[in-house]
Protein backbone atom coordinates (compact mmCIF):
# COMPACT_ATOMS: atom_id res chain seq x y z
CA UNK A 1 0.00 0.00 0.00
CA UNK A 2 2.69 2.45 0.94
CA UNK A 3 4.57 1.45 -2.27
CA UNK A 4 1.58 2.36 -4.36
CA UNK A 5 0.49 5.62 -2.71
CA UNK A 6 4.39 6.94 -3.48
CA UNK A 7 4.59 6.14 -7.15
CA UNK A 8 0.27 7.52 -7.35
CA UNK A 9 2.61 10.77 -5.48
CA UNK A 10 5.19 11.17 -7.93
CA UNK A 11 2.07 10.90 -10.75
CA UNK A 12 0.10 13.56 -9.33
CA UNK A 13 3.12 15.78 -8.75
CA UNK A 14 4.82 15.11 -12.11
CA UNK A 15 1.16 15.64 -13.98
CA UNK A 16 1.14 19.32 -11.76
CA UNK A 17 4.34 19.80 -13.08
CA UNK A 18 3.53 19.45 -16.48
CA UNK A 19 0.30 21.51 -16.39
CA UNK A 20 2.25 24.42 -14.85
CA UNK A 21 4.53 24.63 -17.58
CA UNK A 22 1.48 24.70 -20.76
CA UNK A 23 -0.32 26.99 -18.61
CA UNK A 24 -0.07 31.09 -18.72
CA UNK A 25 0.91 31.23 -15.04
CA UNK A 26 3.51 28.23 -15.26
CA UNK A 27 6.92 28.22 -16.15
CA UNK A 28 7.44 28.08 -20.05
CA UNK A 29 7.35 31.38 -22.26
CA UNK A 30 8.41 33.61 -19.73
CA UNK A 31 11.09 35.52 -21.00
CA UNK A 32 11.50 38.80 -22.94
CA UNK A 33 12.79 37.18 -26.42
CA UNK A 34 11.57 39.59 -28.90
CA UNK A 35 12.07 42.74 -27.42
CA UNK A 36 13.81 46.07 -28.76
CA UNK A 37 15.06 49.44 -28.45
CA UNK A 38 14.21 51.01 -31.70
CA UNK A 39 15.75 54.35 -32.78
CA UNK A 40 12.46 56.52 -32.99
CA UNK A 41 13.92 60.10 -34.20
CA UNK A 42 16.96 62.47 -33.78
CA UNK A 43 20.05 62.38 -35.87
CA UNK A 44 23.38 63.40 -35.85
CA UNK A 45 25.71 65.66 -37.57
CA UNK A 46 28.09 63.37 -39.69
CA UNK A 47 30.99 66.01 -39.67
CA UNK A 48 30.66 65.94 -35.51
CA UNK A 49 31.65 68.08 -33.34
CA UNK A 50 28.23 68.99 -32.61
CA UNK A 51 25.58 67.78 -29.67
CA UNK A 52 22.62 65.78 -31.02
CA UNK A 53 19.63 64.57 -29.05
CA UNK A 54 18.45 60.73 -30.35
CA UNK A 55 15.04 59.29 -29.27
CA UNK A 56 14.80 55.60 -28.75
CA UNK A 57 12.16 53.63 -27.63
CA UNK A 58 11.98 50.13 -25.36
CA UNK A 59 9.99 47.55 -25.57
CA UNK A 60 8.60 44.53 -23.59
CA UNK A 61 7.62 41.93 -25.82
CA UNK A 62 7.33 39.04 -22.78
CA UNK A 63 3.62 37.55 -23.15
CA UNK A 64 3.65 36.98 -19.50
CA UNK A 65 4.54 39.47 -16.38
CA UNK A 66 8.34 39.62 -16.62
CA UNK A 67 9.74 42.98 -16.04
CA UNK A 68 12.15 45.15 -17.77
CA UNK A 69 15.26 45.78 -15.34
CA UNK A 70 17.81 47.95 -17.32
CA UNK A 71 18.07 49.38 -20.95
CA UNK A 72 21.64 49.88 -21.51
CA UNK A 73 22.40 51.66 -25.29
CA UNK A 74 25.84 51.67 -26.71
CA UNK A 75 27.09 53.76 -29.32
CA UNK A 76 30.27 54.08 -31.47
CA UNK A 77 33.32 54.29 -29.27
CA UNK A 78 34.39 57.40 -29.98
CA UNK A 79 31.31 59.17 -29.35
CA UNK A 80 29.94 60.93 -25.95
CA UNK A 81 26.79 59.83 -24.40
CA UNK A 82 24.45 61.84 -22.01
CA UNK A 83 21.13 61.26 -20.19
CA UNK A 84 18.59 63.69 -21.89
CA UNK A 85 14.73 63.09 -21.54
CA UNK A 86 12.77 60.13 -20.22
CA UNK A 87 9.10 59.33 -20.02
CA UNK A 88 7.93 59.52 -16.54
CA UNK A 89 5.24 56.38 -17.47
CA UNK A 90 5.50 53.50 -20.37
CA UNK A 91 2.89 53.16 -22.61
CA UNK A 92 0.37 51.48 -20.47
CA UNK A 93 0.63 54.45 -18.07
CA UNK A 94 2.84 52.56 -15.40
CA UNK A 95 5.57 54.74 -13.52
CA UNK A 96 8.91 54.20 -14.82
CA UNK A 97 11.40 54.49 -12.11
CA UNK A 98 14.52 54.33 -14.44
CA UNK A 99 17.97 56.44 -13.46
CA UNK A 100 20.10 57.45 -16.24
CA UNK A 101 23.92 56.81 -15.62
CA UNK A 102 26.21 58.12 -18.85
CA UNK A 103 29.71 56.56 -19.15
CA UNK A 104 31.39 58.18 -22.10
CA UNK A 105 29.63 56.04 -25.19
CA UNK A 106 27.10 54.29 -22.58
CA UNK A 107 24.10 55.45 -21.35
CA UNK A 108 22.70 52.74 -19.00
CA UNK A 109 18.49 53.45 -17.75
CA UNK A 110 18.35 50.90 -14.56
CA UNK A 111 15.74 49.78 -11.95
CA UNK A 112 15.95 52.03 -8.98
CA UNK A 113 12.46 51.56 -6.40
CA UNK A 114 13.57 47.88 -6.35
CA UNK A 115 10.00 46.39 -7.35
CA UNK A 116 9.53 44.23 -10.28
CA UNK A 117 11.09 46.33 -12.69
CA UNK A 118 9.70 49.03 -15.15
CA UNK A 119 8.62 48.52 -18.45
CA UNK A 120 5.57 46.35 -18.22
CA UNK A 121 4.46 43.69 -20.77
CA UNK A 122 3.59 44.71 -23.89
CA UNK A 123 4.42 48.45 -23.22
CA UNK A 124 7.02 50.49 -24.90
CA UNK A 125 8.83 53.58 -22.71
CA UNK A 126 10.52 56.67 -24.66
CA UNK A 127 13.74 57.93 -24.04
CA UNK A 128 16.16 60.56 -25.10
CA UNK A 129 20.08 60.69 -25.48
CA UNK A 130 22.52 63.64 -26.48
CA UNK A 131 25.34 62.46 -28.45
CA UNK A 132 28.45 63.95 -29.68
CA UNK A 133 30.66 62.61 -32.23
CA UNK A 134 33.84 63.99 -32.69
CA UNK A 135 35.32 65.92 -35.66
CA UNK A 136 35.64 64.08 -38.73
CA UNK A 137 33.40 62.08 -41.23
CA UNK A 138 30.98 59.36 -40.30
CA UNK A 139 30.03 56.97 -43.13
CA UNK A 140 26.30 56.30 -42.59
CA UNK A 141 24.64 54.23 -40.78
CA UNK A 142 25.89 54.57 -37.49
CA UNK A 143 25.33 51.44 -35.73
CA UNK A 144 23.84 51.92 -32.13
CA UNK A 145 23.80 48.16 -30.05
CA UNK A 146 21.30 47.60 -27.22
CA UNK A 147 21.11 45.45 -24.41
CA UNK A 148 18.15 44.77 -22.34
CA UNK A 149 18.09 42.73 -18.74
CA UNK A 150 14.14 41.40 -17.30
CA UNK A 151 13.46 40.83 -13.55
CA UNK A 152 14.78 37.49 -14.11
CA UNK A 153 11.22 35.71 -13.86
CA UNK A 154 10.40 32.61 -15.14
CA UNK A 155 12.64 31.05 -17.90
CA UNK A 156 15.54 32.27 -19.84
CA UNK A 157 15.94 34.39 -21.73
CA UNK A 158 15.86 37.15 -19.45
CA UNK A 159 18.37 39.74 -21.24
CA UNK A 160 18.30 39.88 -24.95
CA UNK A 161 20.82 42.12 -26.90
CA UNK A 162 20.86 43.76 -30.58
CA UNK A 163 21.86 47.19 -32.52
CA UNK A 164 19.97 49.83 -34.78
CA UNK A 165 21.24 51.73 -37.42
CA UNK A 166 20.65 55.64 -36.99
CA UNK A 167 21.71 57.97 -39.93
CA UNK A 168 22.87 61.46 -39.87
CA UNK A 169 21.16 64.37 -40.83
CA UNK A 170 21.40 65.99 -44.08
CA UNK A 171 22.62 69.04 -44.70
CA UNK A 172 21.66 71.48 -47.39
CA UNK A 173 22.70 74.61 -48.35
CA UNK A 174 20.93 77.41 -50.44
CA UNK A 175 21.59 80.20 -52.75
CA UNK A 176 19.83 82.74 -53.32
CA UNK A 177 20.62 84.26 -56.87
Amino acid sequence: MKKELVILFVLIVAAGVVAAQDSPFGMAGKNIAGSTVTWMSGTYNPGGGTTDTICFSAHNNTDDAEWLDAVVVTFPATWTAACFSQDAQDSGGNDIAFSCTPVANVVTYADTDGGYGEIYSGQTWGFCVDVTPPLGTWTPPQQVDWDISGDDYGADPHDVSGSEDIVPVTLMSFSVE
